[in-house]
């Protein structure tokens, strides 16, 4: 019997370390530091670091504007800037071809390592500087995230001006595997943040209704799968002001992730304000083998008690052959399927005016449902979703929220559901008549990404991760009331010891059988 306990003991264990959180990957980050250069692979230039692809001066250096990018070897023709963290992250990096060349004034992602404080010098001379607040000084080294020395600048952007550039910045896997982007950290520019301030020759400064904003798009296989939005200043107001986490999960698996700058300045040409942004930090996320064989380690059915169950429904979009899924995991009522429609091409994306739903079919009567959870998230203010849970025409649930809150003189109806994050965030729906008793009709978890917003450019996207379904089920299976005729026999807990006074309610096992007392 000991030796039974150990295995159980040892079996959830390893369940609970393995699908803690549901994570199935380990994150490999993109620095740019030379420590952290692994591949033993030289980069264009013939060198084992990050910072040799550092430009100077930073506009008009030989690098970024040379004929040959610094690479004197090479005819101009077969040579491009570019940067590739192989044998890590596999992300790679060229200057985009515009106006029938490869040069950073058409658009690219540049490794730098410059910082300024001054808005003095917030100019295109400057251009590859990273703002330091409360700074009167400049330099390099020291000021990338979490005080680093190099990261990588975005410039570019399209329009529909007729001015901009057509070939938008990119980034993607090197190597050719589809890999989710988790996360990266995103900060301002001095020459960006001055102009914002200031405005220059070129453009007006941030005016009260104006906004700024950069927008990754995700393609697989050359389909655009999705994209996801970052303010960087609205009404106003810079909102980033130091180096910000930029949560890009959702997008999914994705072979190239694209980078565009849209706001609301233009001076007649198109975007008037610096295309410009500091990255750094790429986290992406590799697959941990064997993971998803960890479920089968224990495979027991449980006896019913009476006690709340549950299980997962998780959506899938298979971008490859274009089928809509969902898997229901965990205390699954035997005979139930699940499956998922929605009008966008993704797992959990939900862009405006758009809906998904789940369907639950075959839950037994014996049950009922006492709860609902999703792991929801609005990437920005402004983003809202509604999921009503129904079996045929009766609905009987509802959950109801939006991103982060602004005032109301913004056009914002801050009172609609709950407000979440841009972090995925697990909310419970409201049942206003208490616990549902099931039916034995479908169930439809349907879900939809409504409006409260006045103004067009501030409806965003939502994200619906995965539900949760809390049930208890009458049905009879082990568990036992105790009988009268049962008083005089020994009885026992769950651990095997003799029980004298047995509480009334308390689960023990009498003549081999488990009972409610």
């Amino acid at each position: 019997m000991k030796k039974l306990f150990t295995l159980l003991a040892l079996c959830f264990g390893l369940l609970s370390a393995y699908a803690q959180e549901g994570v199935t990957y380990t994150l490999k980050t993109l620095t740019f530091e030379d420590a952290d250069y692994v591949s033993d692979s030289t980069n264009y230039l013939g060198h084992r670091n990050w910072s040799s692809l550092i430009d100077n001066p930073q506009y008009g250096g030989t690098l970024l504007y040379g004929a040959n990018h610094g690479n004197p070897s090479q005819p101009y023709t077969s040579v491009n800037y570019k940067w590739y963290d192989r044998d890590n992250t596999f992300l790679y990096s060229e200057l985009p071809l515009n106006w029938n060349t490869t040069m950073y004034w058409g658009g690219g992602h540049a490794i730098s390592n410059y910082w300024n404080g001054k808005l003095s010098e917030g100019d295109y001379l400057h251009q590859l500087s990273v703002y330091v607040p409360n700074n009167a000084s400049s330099g390099r080294n020291g000021h990338g995230h979490n005080g680093s020395n190099n990261f990588c600048v975005h410039y570019g952007y399209h329009d529909n001006s007729g001015y901009s550039a057509e070939n938008l910045p990119s980034f993607k896997f090197g190597d050719g595997v589809a890999r989710t982007v988790d996360h990266m950290y995103v900060n301002l520019t001095t020459y960006l943040v001055n102009c914002l301030k200031n405005g220059n020759s070129l453009t007006a400064a941030l005016g009260p209704n104006d906004y700024l904003k950069i927008v990754a798009s995700g393609y697989l296989d050359g389909d655009s799968i999705g994209s996801n939005e970052l303010f960087m200043a609205r009404y106003g107001n810079i909102l980033i002001t130091d180096w910000s986490e930029w949560n890009l999960s959702n997008l999914e698996e994705v072979n190239e992730v694209y980078f565009n700058i849209v706001g609301s300045n233009d001076n007649g040409y198109g975007l008037s304000q610096p295309a410009y942004f500091a990255y750094d930090d790429v986290a992406v996320r590799f697959p941990i083998e064997g993971r998803n064989d960890i479920n089968n380690v224990v495979n027991t059915k449980k006896e019913d008690s009476g006690e709340v169950k549950s299980f997962k429904i998780i959506p899938n979009y298979n971008r490859k052959t274009k089928v809509y899924s969902a898997t229901a995991t965990g205390d699954v009522p035997e005979g139930m399927t699940v499956s998922f429609e929605s009008l966008c091409k993704s797992s959990f994306i939900l862009s405006p005016g758009n809906s998904s739903f789940i369907t639950i079919s075959g839950m037994p009567s014996t049950c009922t449902i006492t709860g609902i959870s999703s792991v929801v998230s609005a990437s920005l203010m402004g983003g809202a979703g509604l999921i009503t849970a129904k079996e045929g025409d009766t609905q009987f649930a509802f959950l109801a929220f939006h991103g982060e809150s602004m005032t109301e003189e913004h056009g914002i109806v801050n009172d609609y559901g709950i407000e979440v994050s841009d972090k995925k965030t697990s909310v419970n729906f409201t049942f206003p008549n208490g616990n549902y008793q099931v039916g034995g009709n479908d169930i439809t978890l349907f879900a939809q990404n409504v409006n409260i917003v006045e103004k067009p450019d501030f409806n965003t996207n939502i994200y619906i991760n995965e539900y949760t379904v809390y049930y208890t089920d009458s049905t009879t299976s082990g568990i036992t009331e105790m009988k009268s005729e049962t008083e005089n026999t020994a009885i026992y807990n769950l651990q095997g010891i003799r029980i004298d006074n047995p509480v009334k309610g308390g689960i023990y096992i009498i003549n081999g059988k488990k009972v409610i007392y």
